[in-house]
């Protein structure tokens, strides 16, 4: 049987930990489309995809350019939609 592992929703300041981004670089790169867009929780919160934060931040580390990583979000938050 195939088991998804459970997706873990994290805050701004917890994204901005893992990164080590301060919050207006870190909002400009979602901008930009270097990091992954927040999803809604309700009301005025929003929150990030662990697991896609980290899987950006591990293409960094690997050296991919800001198209590779653009191309990977854009990859990433369409798998968002298979979770429906």
């Amino acid at each position: 049987m195939n088991q998804q592992q459970p997706v873990r929703i994290i805050r701004i300041a917890e994204a901005r930990n893992l990164c080590g981004l301060c919050k207006s670089s870190f909002y400009d790169r979602v901008k930009n489309g270097l990091f992954p867009p927040a999803i809604n929780l309700g009301g005025r919160a929003v929150g990030w995809v662990e697991s896609e934060i980290k899987f950006v931040i591990n293409a960094m580390i690997a050296g991919k350019s800001e198209g590779e990583i653009k191309t990977l979000i854009i990859e990433l938050t369409q798998k968002r939609q298979e979770l429906k």
